[in-house]
């Protein structure tokens, strides 16, 4: 197995972005156990993240029903019960974190940017279960709350942006109920 990591910084967001290959000692690929690739993405999220969630009788993959989720510039398309599960677990356990560590209530203002976009945007359809780590990074002179979910790991720097994150997740997990349609109910809504 191989692996690449590109990290890159800006004034608001730090992103690292790790690809990881399957392939044999000599360098030739194998075949590969989920479609050959798997990319990680972590970024830093500060202060307050624009929030959506919504949900969608079709038009996902196979016309399937799905849950957009929203939060800052990460899209994420859910198409069942367990994948929404796992995210809203991973930020419950964000929050119950942050009950002791007490982040920042804003970030800094120099990490402040001016219309409080990132730099980069991150887009991913999740099916299925997925695992999901909550960590406390304690510096010197900064708390950070790092929650992955899958191959996405959102660096938290303050509790505004920690309370946008719960509050689309708490969102999407209201609007499952779009999951558990049948597909004839569904097909050409």
């Amino acid at each position: 197995m191989t692996s690449t990591t590109k990290t890159t910084t800006t004034r608001n967001t730090t992103t690292k972005i790790t690809t990881t290959k399957n392939t044999t000692p000599a360098g030739t690929a194998v075949r590969p156990v989920q479609r050959g690739q798997q990319v990680a993405v972590q970024f830093s999220a500060h202060g307050v993240q624009r929030v959506d969630a919504r949900a969608h009788a079709s038009g996902g993959r196979g016309d399937q029903p799905y849950i957009a989720v929203t939060v800052g510039d990460c899209l994420s398309y859910l198409y069942d019960r367990d994948a929404l599960a796992a995210h809203v677990r991973a930020w419950r356990e964000a929050a119950a974190h942050n009950q002791s560590l007490r982040l920042p209530t804003a970030p800094p203002a120099q990490l402040a940017g001016p219309d409080g976009r990132q730099d980069v945007s991150v887009v991913c359809t999740v099916f299925g279960g997925q695992q999901h780590a909550v960590t406390v990074e304690a510096g010197q002179s900064a708390r950070v709350l790092s929650v992955g979910v899958g191959a996405v790991t959102v660096r938290v720097h303050s509790s505004a942006a920690l309370r946008c994150y719960l509050l689309a997740w708490n969102r999407g997990q209201a609007l499952a109920v779009i999951l558990d349609e049948p597909e004839e109910l569904t097909a050409g809504t």
